[in-house]
């Protein structure tokens, strides 16, 4: 399939509507507290209602055929869980980040004999997913930050996180906090984005991208995978897996890149209807991270992967 390409010039062409909305100093001075991702994930859910998800998933689809339907696509990640959880007869599993319950909700009512555990920084995410999946007694979210090791009681037998522990402070010291929480033997799947261990040469146009990118998702920055990869803090691990997805994640970001190119087409008019409260700012994150974020795929700065964990004390 063909891609469009993204030139210098497009990309200074949709920088300049953001700063148009929102201000370069304002843009580049943001810092990233939790309550940035809170807002931001508060902000943006009806976004990912209304054109992504009405189930409440949040994150990418995972394609291999184009007659696949969108929400198939979007299981993929969860369906690759609950195999792993059937192939090894786990009982406990937590999810990292659950924003409105798409993955666990899904996997709890596959899984009846399995308890779930999901939690997530922002209350409105756990109240929406409580609501509409409080039916299913082998499921509890909890409101609880990761990066302070707010895992709950329990001891697990697998571990998810589907694209969220990109906005951890330090990833290597959250993974290395689960030890304590996992049983010998335990496992963790993460679906994210990194920078790619064999990432291009960096350019001007390549730092900007990934600035704005990073601010689009409410993030400090992309991680490196070989810092996971690599840490001696991470010797209890053993890489199971480890597989590139970023493919099976273009036709879906070509969608985003050419649906944050239409949104952008009058910023002035965005910016009044941020203004009156008619906009959540959190929209002009998402058309950031869609343009920029493209433009990394397709520079081979960024990939999505697969990566799999095994805990052996």
């Amino acid at each position: 399939m063909n891609y469009p390409i993204i030139s210098k010039e497009y990309l200074t062409k949709y920088a300049n509507k953001i700063f148009k909305i929102v201000g370069e100093k304002q843009l580049n001075n943001e810092s990233v507290n939790a309550q940035t991702i809170q807002d931001y994930y508060k902000g943006s859910s009806i976004y990912y209602r209304t054109f992504h998800s009405p189930d409440g998933a949040m994150h990418l689809p995972i394609e291999f055929s184009r007659s696949e339907k969108h929400k198939d696509k979007l299981l993929y990640q969860a369906k690759s869980v609950k195999k792993l959880i059937e192939e090894n007869n786990y009982k406990e599993v937590l999810e990292l980040g659950c924003g409105m319950g798409f993955n666990s909700g899904y996997l709890a009512s596959q899984l009846p004999k399995v308890n779930f555990t999901a939690i997530d920084l922002t209350e409105d995410n756990i109240h929406r997913a409580t609501k509409k999946h409080n039916g299913k007694s082998n499921l509890k979210f909890l409101l609880g930050n990761f990066d302070k090791a707010q895992f709950g009681e329990k001891k697990y037998d697998l571990v998810f996180a589907i694209e969220t522990l990109c906005h951890s402070e330090n990833v290597v010291s959250v993974l290395e906090s689960l030890k304590s929480f996992l049983n010998p033997g335990g496992r963790i799947i993460i679906y994210d984005g990194y920078i790619n261990p064999e990432t291009p040469e960096l350019t001007k146009e390549i730092i900007q991208a990934h600035k704005m990118i990073s601010w689009g998702f409410a993030m400090s920055s992309f991680q490196e995978l070989k810092e996971i990869l690599n840490s001696e803090k991470l010797n209890a691990f053993d890489v199971c897996e480890l597989k590139d997805y970023t493919q099976n994640i273009l036709p879906n970001y070509r969608i985003i890149l050419k649906g944050s190119s239409v949104g952008l087409t009058f910023p002035l008019l965005l910016k009044f209807l941020i203004a009156i409260k008619l906009v959540s700012p959190a929209l002009i994150k998402q058309f950031s991270a869609g343009i920029f974020g493209y433009y990394l795929l397709q520079e081979k700065y960024l990939g999505y992967y697969k990566l799999e964990l095994v805990y052996k004390p």
